[in-house]
């Protein structure tokens, strides 16, 4: 078994939704236990302590189905505002149906009514997945078409034979 611990406990500051970027290879430290990002990403999307045990096996870290609920408790202890945003996101999927971006644009979601699907729970769950990706995604998707305006209002203050010239834009980035 592959297991990093570590002597001291550095704790996680509280901080803001907004403060949860962080490098990829970024460790946030629980009881002793040292854990990638993977598991606000795992948070982030809805997972169980089952699923943050696979995610993290997956990276190489095994731990215990226990020692995940606790991972989640404390994670959810030390951001008491990422458990509030996930359940707001959660609530709005349901009523009004829909979520903004923090620019406006809106992702509608269309579940059938209760119970008349068997798959009501399970299409209720992809689309609480679904919202709180689109909050990130869609959050920066906005900002990096305003920043795509912003330059090109720029460029065209350059004169013509030297003007540059945006082409193009990745995804996430």
């Amino acid at each position: 078994l592959k297991r990093d611990t570590i002597e001291t406990v550095t704790p996680v500051k509280e901080c803001e939704v907004a403060d949860l970027t962080v490098p990829d290879n970024s460790t946030v430290v629980y009881e002793g236990f040292v854990t990638h990002n993977t598991l606000g990403y795992a948070v982030l999307y809805g997972a169980g302590a089952n699923r943050v045990q696979e995610s993290l096996a997956k990276e190489g870290f095994y731990h215990t189905l226990s020692e995940c609920k606790v991972f989640l408790e404390e994670f959810f202890k030390q951001l008491p505002k990422v458990e509030t945003f996930i359940k707001e996101t959660h609530a709005k999927v349901l009523n009004p149906g829909y979520i903004s971006t923090v620019m406006g644009r809106k992702r509608f979601f269309d579940l059938p009514p209760k119970y008349q699907t068997r798959n009501y729970m399970m299409e209720t769950e992809k689309a609480y997945r679904e919202a709180t990706n689109f909050c990130f995604q869609g959050a920066n998707a906005d900002a990096t078409k305003k920043a795509m305006v912003i330059i090109d209002e720029a460029f065209r203050k350059y004169p013509e034979p030297v003007r540059p010239v945006l082409l193009l834009t990745v995804h996430d980035e």
